[in-house]
């Protein structure tokens, strides 16, 4: 039996794949018969967060949005959807394939964090039914690449829409000095991205002289000034994420995962570790949304365009390097968005990603110029023309 790279069981990932396909059939009939609605952008973003990376493990909620969608879909037309093998087929072309839906994975968790706090575009919206609509159909190496480029103007787009909800909720982000000691009594760490789940438990836990760690990704929540006015925002728990089994083990802490940082939970911190939104795993405790809904590398971005707006030159003139660590979805779609800036000669690494075929990755290499990092002190001497 082989296991995912995230700790995922071969049920769950068929599951996720399922799911994949329960919301193809249902764009599939939103488009033929004209129906969009409000409900259909939430399950879209939802349905396609919740097979990220490092987020949901556990088969029955996933089975709950595949009823959902399912539900959806027979609410406008009960035609039969023949399911598709997302994964099988011609070498680059699957390859093509799974860089668009692994991108607009990535792209669903952003638009899902913007929706929370209220924020929606409806050309973000029409794209996840575009791009979850192309997926079905043939095309050619050509019109799969610009697709992608096309994506990842768009997920710019839901980036700068995350950014401006977050900012517009809890103010521009400031340089911040953050703790990491642990103070004395009582303490909560929350892990992932969502600025929201933090801000509400920041307010219910106020005054009741329990302090709030961020851990991981997290950590950036310290710069917004509407949740570092906090006084029980106390610090920060621990490093990376990767390394929650060994730092988790036996912490004297309850934990609330918001977003995709999690991984299968040790038995000696498992009765400490909470869920939330699209996050779950078998035997933990998820915390549910009420009927009112209580419950990002764009500055990156931006700077390197203001940058090159400021020294006269266009962005690849900048003396500067990018490297992209390659870690799960969301990666992928920072990718994408790079690339239809037209930013070359970027690092990747640790490795090419596995489903890029040779095509693919000759193709992306001799047009932007994508090298792999070597080691440390080689990339380092290369950057810096030592």
């Amino acid at each position: 039996m082989k296991v995912g790279i995230c700790g995922k069981q071969p049920k769950t990932a068929g599951l996720q794949d399922a799911l994949v396909n329960k919301l193809i059939a249902l764009v599939s009939a939103a488009e033929k018969h004209g129906k969009y609605s409000d409900e259909i952008a939430r399950l879209l973003a939802d349905g396609l967060f919740t097979t990220l990376k490092n987020v949901n493990f556990d088969d029955n909620a996933i089975e709950q949005q595949i009823k959902r969608a399912k539900a959806e879909r027979l609410a406008i037309s009960d035609e039969q959807y023949e399911p598709m093998e997302l994964f099988k087929g011609e070498t680059d072309i699957v390859s093509l394939r799974s860089a668009l839906l692994f991108g607009m994975k990535g792209m669903a968790a952003y638009a899902h964090h913007a929706m929370n706090l209220g924020y929606r575009d409806d050309e973000v919206f029409r794209w996840f039914i575009k791009g979850i609509s192309e997926i079905k159909k043939e095309h050619t190496v050509e019109q799969w690449l610009d697709l992608l480029m096309e994506f990842g103007r768009v997920n710019f787009k839901c980036m700068e829409l995350l950014d401006s909800a977050n900012t517009g909720t809890f103010g521009n982000p400031v340089p911040t000095r953050v703790n990491t000691d642990i103070k004395k009594g009582p303490f909560i760490v929350v892990s992932g991205h969502d600025l929201l789940d933090l801000y509400e438990l920041l307010q219910q836990t106020e005054g009741k002289e329990i302090n709030i760690y961020t851990h991981s990704e997290m950590l950036s929540a310290h710069g917004y000034p509407g949740l570092k006015n906090f006084p029980n925002l106390a610090g920060n728990f621990g490093t990376a994420w990767q390394s929650q089994q060994k730092e988790f083990k036996d912490i004297p802490a309850p934990v609330l995962f918001t977003t995709n940082c999690l991984m299968p939970p040790r038995p000696s911190c498992g009765d400490r570790v909470y869920t939330t939104s699209v996050v779950g795993y078998p035997g933990l405790y998820h915390i549910s949304t009420d009927k009112d809904g209580h419950k990002d590398y764009t500055p990156v971005i931006e700077k390197a365009l203001a940058l090159a707006d400021a020294f006269g030159c266009t962005v690849n003139e900048l003396p500067l390097t990018l490297v992209l660590s390659w870690y799960e979805q969301k990666a992928v779609c920072i990718l994408l968005t790079l690339l239809s800036l037209g930013i070359k000669n970027m690092y990747l690494g640790p490795t090419f990603p596995a489903f890029f075929s040779e095509t693919v990755t000759k193709v992306l290499v001799d047009t932007f110029g994508l090298q792999p990092i070597t080691t440390p002190m080689q990339d380092i001497g290369s950057k810096l023309n030592l």
